[in-house]
């Protein structure tokens, strides 16, 4: 026969992490150990061992899995914990995994992107054309236009570059991701939200503490930094234990890359929800084990983009030829003043100017001959090359 129901025995707010699971048989009936609300346990795969039967139990909250062995004779059922695995519980000693909000990871079917710059138009897409349903929260009414021609241009890019996008799937994708200027509405019923705005600290700060007021309780933020640690926003998201960083490269479609990195509040199952997540939406995801500003990428990256702004800042070499070496002696297939081309200027000029003096000098170059000019990079036309727009 095959069990249906069970409870789970652990004593509400018990620092053990393991699980004594009470077992009982439909011949039994439902029971409940004192001290708990009848937290519930599913069944899983039964098979036949040692004479008699096995069974996984998973808790609905915890996501803990017991694998027990049992027999029956007459109306009583002996009981033989074999093991455990899938232990969220013990990661994090002391704290429960039965909280009133369950983590579903399973159901991560609405992603909201907040900010619809380069990359984040890049996620909201590359989401929606993964299957995912995806809102794309922008600023303002000429943002939204903005994004709009963004999303336009990916599906005529992704139709050129993506295997088999050509077949409908951009089409599908388009269906599937909205605009929206009302961030209430936007986030209403998300089951993620991805933050992809100004690399300033006080703006996402501040960004976090109005969607902690919008948001639903379940609700995973993430946020898209790509030099700020997690750990310096977690309190104005006012859920730490749900929040992460979920770090992209620009082009994803085609450098698709996804680290994904925590804080000590970070609930496992949520990590382990947002690195599932970036594989279903065709990353390869990066788990960075500890916090680091920069993550894997960038830790390498932008040592070598400032050496080589200083290069041209500071009149030892022109961009291109700097450029030209990197490429020859190294065999890259881009310079760094390519690469920040491609990532578009504002974003390192943000990371510069709020660094130290020497990082702030780098940042009025970019500006004064590049940003004032409106040369931002491949988005624009022209950066330190030009492109056809």
């Amino acid at each position: 026969m095959r069990p249906q129901k069970t409870v789970c025995s652990r004593p509400a707010g018990a620092g053990r992490i393991f699980h004594v699971a009470a077992f009982i048989s439909p011949y039994v009936g439902r029971g409940q150990t004192p001290g708990n609300k009848d937290r519930k346990l599913k069944t899983g795969k039964t098979g036949r061992l040692w004479g008699g039967y096995w069974c996984e139990i998973a808790c609905i909250d915890c996501r803990l899995v017991t694998v027990v062995r049992y027999k029956m004779c007459g109306k009583l059922v002996f009981i033989f914990i074999l093991g455990h695995y899938l232990l969220a519980a013990a990661r994090l000693p002391g704290r429960c995994r039965h909280s009133s909000q369950r983590i579903a990871m399973s159901t991560i079917r609405k992603v909201t992107v907040v900010g619809t710059g380069v990359l984040g138009s890049q996620i909201a897409f590359q989401s929606a054309y993964s299957g995912f349903d995806v809102t794309a929260y922008a600023v303002n009414d000429q943002s939204a236009e903005q994004a709009s021609q963004r999303f336009a241009k990916l599906a005529e890019t992704y139709v050129r570059e993506v295997p088999g996008a050509a077949d409908g799937k951009t089409d599908a994708a388009a269906a599937r991701l909205h605009l929206s200027t009302d961030l209430a509405a936007a986030v209403a019923d998300a089951d993620l939200v991805i933050e992809a705005i100004p690399e300033v600290l006080a703006i996402k700060q501040e960004t976090y503490a109005r969607l902690a007021g919008l948001a639903p309780a379940r609700t995973i933020f993430a946020t898209n930094s790509s030099t700020l640690l997690p750990s310096a926003i977690k309190d104005a998201t006012g859920r730490p234990d749900r929040f992460l960083a979920l770090h992209f490269a620009n082009q994803i479609w085609k450098f698709n890359t996804a680290e994904i990195m925590g804080t000590s509040d970070t609930d496992p199952a949520v990590f382990d929800a947002l690195v599932q997540f970036a594989a279903d939406i065709g990353m390869v995801p990066i788990p960075v084990r500890k916090e680091k500003a920069g993550y894997v990428l960038n830790s390498l990256l932008v040592p070598l983009l400032n050496a080589a702004a200083e290069l041209a800042e500071g009149g030892y070499a022109d961009p291109h030829d700097v450029d030209k070496v990197w490429r020859i002696a190294t065999g890259a297939p881009m310079g760094p003043f390519q690469i920040y081309d491609i990532i578009g200027l504002n974003t390192p000029y943000n990371i510069l100017s709020q660094g130290g003096e020497r990082e702030r000098r780098l940042a009025n170059w970019l500006k004064e001959n590049y940003l004032d000019q409106g040369k931002l990079g491949v988005a624009s036309g022209e950066g330190f090359y030009k492109y056809e727009k």
